[in-house]
């Protein structure tokens, strides 16, 4: 099956070079996202789910034993920052750490997929035990120690659900209903009390600074975006700092963004 809302959304950034403000940076953004969409869709049609499985798991074991050797030789043999590569070298700290992907988010959020990668290849037998293991314990460690509260969250919320679903899959047949009316009511009452506790919550995850960073990045855009509402300014993928509207947020604090966060 063709990934049918995948289509209409490049259908859409393509079609947004005829009213673009930068014609030639969203020409440039377009065959990017064009190469790792065919690249995407191509193994997602030829592969199956294990193949897809070992293969990341392959690419993720690399990607975070290589971020913690960085960690380790900036936090500890050099006790220097390394700018270039955006390794603060906290590891002497326990954290937070960035590894090769820049950030503490993304350093957390791919030690979460990495996680679920990790186990599922252990589930398949795939590999072996003690790969598997080592493999998660990595995972692990470099999920608590990037200290990303995004990714703590988005954990806590997986590992509720993971179990939720192990236990209905594991209810019989003919009592399912019952228990999937009962997980609903559940999970509508915890969302109400996490609305209602949301400050508390927000100060334990430490995660003051970073929203406070996304609603001020949010503010901006939602100023911005008045101005076209339906069209935007033109497909832009990684956001081009030097190019308007984008040059306004240079200099918002917290650092300059590459991205919308999420908006």
């Amino acid at each position: 099956l063709l990934p049918i809302s995948l289509m209409i959304f490049i259908g859409w950034a393509g079609a947004s070079v005829f009213w673009s403000h930068y014609q030639w940076a969203t020409l440039g953004s377009l065959t990017y996202l064009l190469a790792f969409t065919i690249l995407g869709v191509a193994v997602a049609l030829l592969r199956d789910t294990i193949q897809i499985v070992r293969a990341f798991g392959d690419v993720l074991r690399v990607v975070l034993v290589v971020s913690l050797i960085i960690e380790l030789l900036s936090g500890l043999l050099i006790d220097t920052p390394i700018r270039f590569l955006l390794v603060a070298g906290n590891l002497d700290q326990l954290g937070p750490l960035q590894g090769v992907l820049g950030s503490r988010n993304q350093l957390g959020i791919v030690a979460i997929i990495a996680l679920i990668t990790f186990v599922t290849e252990l589930r398949t037998r795939s590999v072996s035990r003690g790969l598997g293991v080592a493999s998660i314990v990595l995972a692990g460690i470099c999920l608590v120690l990037s200290q990303s509260p995004v990714a703590i969250g988005a954990s806590a919320i997986l590992g509720v659900a993971a179990a939720a679903l192990y236990g209905l899959r594991r209810v019989a047949p003919e009592r399912r209903p019952f228990w999937q009316l009962g997980l609903l009511a559940t999970s509508i009452v915890v969302v109400v009390i996490g609305w209602l506790f949301r400050g508390p919550i927000i100060v334990i995850l430490d995660a003051t600074k970073e929203l406070d960073y996304r609603l001020n990045l949010w503010r901006r855009i939602m100023d911005i975006q008045t101005t076209y509402p339906l069209e935007g300014w033109g497909w832009i993928g990684t956001w081009r700092l030097e190019l308007v509207p984008f040059v306004g947020f240079r200099n918002l604090p917290g650092g300059a963004p590459g991205s919308a966060a999420n908006a």
